[in-house]
């Protein structure tokens, strides 16, 4: 920046592109400007949270990463979102028929495809992201501890919005996350 000032903005901008397409293609995203760069992914969520007209009906599980859950839980005392959780089994697991009754009456559902404290891969996403449309919500789907680790198809699943990060499982730095939309 120091040495070329104005005319860095080229090479800045055509890396962003190019990070936006490397994230597409390892999402299966259809398309490179599907992808919104952010410096975290609880700064995407807030960016879907406050981008509906009233307070939006959230359910998400007790299993979401703690940034993620701090943010739902702040916009709900301040009763920009109306929360419910599902809660994991005994086992810190979370059921599939238990997530599906949970999405009823609700305008976005906040959940990640593997959790982070137990590992587990969200049972019958797909089923559960259809459920969802059927029923007239938006689905969130948090995939830090997944992109990366596990095949990630944003496309085949349906999922209106994704958030996450490079700073794990991608072995990026901090202050790269992004959202998919």
């Amino acid at each position: 920046w120091q040495s070329q000032l104005g005319n860095a903005w080229d090479a800045w901008l055509a890396e962003i592109t190019a990070y936006r397409a490397r994230l597409a293609a390892l999402m299966h995203a259809p398309r490179a400007d599907c992808v919104v760069p952010k410096t975290s992914a609880g700064q995407g969520l807030r960016a879907i949270l406050n981008s509906y007209d009233r307070p939006p009906r959230v359910v998400a599980t007790r299993g979401e990463f703690d940034s993620i859950d701090l943010i739902l839980r702040q916009y709900a005392l301040r009763k920009r979102i109306e929360l419910r959780f599902v809660e994991a089994r005994a086992d810190g697991m979370f059921e599939a028929d238990e997530l599906l009754a949970a999405i009823r009456d609700v305008d976005l559902v906040v959940v990640s495809q593997v959790l982070f404290n137990t590992g587990q891969v969200l049972p019958a996403l797909p089923a559960l992201i259809g459920a969802a449309h059927s029923s007239g919500a938006r689905v969130l789907l948090d995939v830090y501890h997944s992109l990366g680790v596990l095949p990630v198809d944003i496309g085949a699943l349906d999922a209106d919005f994704a958030i996450g990060g490079s700073y794990k499982y991608l072995r990026g730095g901090p202050g790269a996350g992004y959202m998919y939309l």
